[in-house]
């Protein structure tokens, strides 16, 4: 039993709103009985600060919330100044006397809706502060956080812009780097303690070329977290798609076959028992 959930991460784009909203029956899953008190803190942060708090306490029995349940949660970025820089928002769910109702450390995670005054309105996930097993295991593996984007397309007469969004949640600064299929590559992306980086993948273009596409690695010297942003070449806050990278995953390619033969007949045990070991045969 847990008192605590994961804290997530979600990416606020320059000159964008973020609205996020919890049905009850994600917050009441993990509590046992589906019954506890929880206090959710939201926090935004821009350029290493907390820019925006927000507290909220919802009592919940038997699979419902007691009264109101938690506001939606809705971040005002397109009135603020123009910026260099994203944000992000982090978002903690605790049990508010300490007890441990938890049934799970594993945080709901719904989807966040970015929108901008005049320009279209998408959808984008969020991701574990800490305890993801995927990057735990890749970091143990290979010593370095390693991501990848599989579907890059850069193009200038068809305003097709792209870029990755870097959010560094952590205490100390993250170093990355970029390598693409062909070799090309955008060295020592700095990205400071509770700060995100916008990288412009336009970088990649070669001053006569007109068009690229191809895939990408990202390597760096600590985790992070972080998206794909697809936008107008010219504008780049001009966003049509915000999509999460593929984690390079440790996990064993390949195994002896006795055991690849075990999982098999366990599979098929598993569909149906004798039935399914004679559809098989």
């Amino acid at each position: 039993m847990y008192n605590y959930l994961i804290p997530t991460i979600t990416a606020l784009p320059v000159g964008h709103d973020c609205t996020m909203i919890l049905p009850a029956e994600r917050m009441t899953a993990p509590l046992r009985d589906g019954t506890g008190l929880v206090r959710r803190t939201a926090r935004v942060y821009h350029e290493g600060e907390v820019e925006h708090e927000a507290e909220e306490t919802v009592e919940f029995h038997a699979g419902a919330p007691v009264g109101a349940n938690f506001a939606p949660f809705i971040w005002k970025g397109s009135a603020l100044e123009p910026r260099d820089h994203p944000g992000y928002l982090e978002m903690n769910y605790r049990v508010a006397d300490g007890e441990p109702r938890f049934t799970t450390y594993n945080p709901p995670t719904p989807y966040a809706i970015l929108n901008a005054p005049g320009r279209k309105s998408f959808f984008t996930d969020n991701n574990r502060k800490y305890s993801n097993p995927s990057i735990i295991a890749m970091v143990a593996e290979y010593g370095r956080y390693v991501d990848g984007y599989p579907a890059v397309v850069l193009d200038r007469a068809r305003d097709y812009g792209e870029s990755i969004l870097l959010i560094n949640p952590y205490m100390k600064a993250v170093i990355g780097n970029v390598l693409t299929h062909d070799q090309r590559s955008i060295r020592r992306i700095k990205v400071p303690p509770s700060s995100a980086r916008r990288v412009d993948l336009s970088q990649l273009l070669h001053e006569d070329e007109e068009r690229w596409r191809g895939r990408l690695q990202f390597t760096a010297n600590n985790r992070l977290v972080t998206f794909n942003v697809k936008h107008s070449l010219a504008n780049p806050d001009v966003i049509t798609d915000h999509e999460h990278f593929d984690a390079f995953r440790a996990d064993p390619t390949h195994m002896p076959a006795t055991q690849l033969l075990r999982n098999r007949l366990g599979g098929l045990l598993g569909r149906g028992g004798k039935k399914g070991l004679a559809r098989a045969a």
